[in-house]
């Protein structure tokens, strides 16, 4: 696991072994991060990476719906909402104000 200098993870995260949090990086409340787990662009629907959050952004945990014989069931990927300027530090006001705004389908909490 590495958490790089001036990142921030939110109270009752997990990160794993072989994760890695970059710079800057602002990991939301509950974030679960393995060197498994896909990191999506919530602008274009692109996975960024596995296990890594970019550094300078903004992720939070969500989910994603997939499908299988038993059913359809969302598993788990963190979700970055906002790319921040390097140096740039978020206010913890205007993350709850970006997650509320997405659409319930979108951010799972």
């Amino acid at each position: 696991m590495v958490i790089e200098d001036d990142a921030f993870i939110g109270a009752r995260s997990m990160v794993y072994s072989g994760a890695r949090v970059g710079e800057g990086a602002l990991l939301g409340a509950g974030a679960l991060l393995t060197d498994t787990i896909p990191v999506i662009d919530a602008a274009t629907g692109e996975e960024l990476s596995r296990g890594e959050v970019p550094p300078w952004t903004v992720a939070v945990p969500a989910s994603r719906p997939r499908e299988f014989a038993g059913g359809t069931f969302g598993l788990p990927c963190l979700l970055v909402i906002k790319h921040l300027k390097k140096g740039e530090r978020h206010d913890k006001a205007k993350l709850n104000d970006a997650v509320r705004t997405q659409p319930p389908a979108t951010l799972s909490l």
